[in-house]
């Protein structure tokens, strides 16, 4: 654990502790670093995912559910 002091947003920092059902300003803080490093995992992933399945006029052709090939 690292113990530091820093200034922040009082207003955006009660609505994530509300919209997180934290109980603590520190778990509510923990929680949203550990948000943001599990999203930029995921996006690494998505970017690493060939996009050729897709083409223009794909969805117009197949609509929102393409058969299953």
């Amino acid at each position: 654990m690292k113990r530091m002091n820093v200034i922040l947003n009082e207003e955006a920092l009660e609505r994530a502790r509300h919209a997180t059902g934290e109980r603590t300003y520190s778990a509510t803080i923990n929680r949203a670093l550990i948000e943001v490093a599990r999203i930029e995992i995921l996006r690494g992933g998505i970017d690493r995912i060939e996009h050729t399945s897709f083409w223009p006029g794909y969805i117009a052709e197949f609509g929102p559910n393409p058969p299953v090939t």
